[in-house]
């Protein structure tokens, strides 16, 4: 059994339901999804698929704050409810330079601090937009864009801690063959993800 967090139900739980590696059906698409329990390894993982047949846009993780408590009612999430939902929100990975070019740039933009404020309060930031508007409004500095960059870094890193205690952290990346869903599970595999499959989507 497992606990619902949005119909604050308990419900039977099959793994990955009768996923068969077969062919797709029309108007689907087949992934990898894998769990990791720390964010190097994610990002380890991220870096070798980007490194050999996997274009970074067929390469996803999961979404914000906001948007898993809008979908499942609750900020973080359980990785067996949603690692095969087609309703769980994704959003684009971010490497860890951008992540330093986005917070550098951040701090010169005084003019954005109360839109992103604003954001960053509801969870609804991700990453890229927060390196995309950082570097269309970097223009001279200041003490206050410094502070955002900080509480935005505190605010994300506790977000993936937490949902490292509530199960690990999600990666899929779509496999449009079968020698590039091998490829995928044994990348994630090698860089500690674990709960690795392949799976079809809607």
């Amino acid at each position: 059994m497992v606990y619902d967090v949005q119909n604050h139900t308990e419900r039977d739980y099959t793994p990955h339901g009768n996923l068969t590696d077969v062919g797709v059906t029309e108007g689907s698409f087949r992934e990898a999804v894998g769990l990791f329990n720390n964010v190097d390894d994610l990002q380890a993982a991220i870096r070798d698929l980007e490194g050999t047949a996997f274009p970074r846009q067929d390469i996803s993780v999961m979404g914000t704050r906001g948007e898993l408590e809008k979908v499942f009612g609750a900020p973080t999430v359980p990785p067996e409810l949603a690692m095969d939902n087609a309703d769980t929100p994704r959003q684009a990975p971010s490497r860890p330079e951008e992540q330093n070019i986005g917070r550098s740039a951040m701090i010169g933009v005084p003019a954005y601090v109360g839109a992103m404020a604003m954001a960053l309060g509801a969870g609804a930031i991700t990453f890229p937009a927060f390196i995309g508007v950082a570097v269309l409004g970097a223009a001279g500095g200041g003490a206050i864009g410094a502070i955002l960059v900080k509480l935005f870094g505190d605010r994300y890193n506790r977000h993936l801690e937490e949902q490292i205690k509530r199960g690990g952290l999600l990666l899929w990346v779509r496999t449009p063959d079968r020698d590039r869903e091998e490829a995928a599970k044994r990348i994630m595999i090698s860089r500690g993800g674990y709960d690795v499959h392949i799976h079809e989507m809607v």
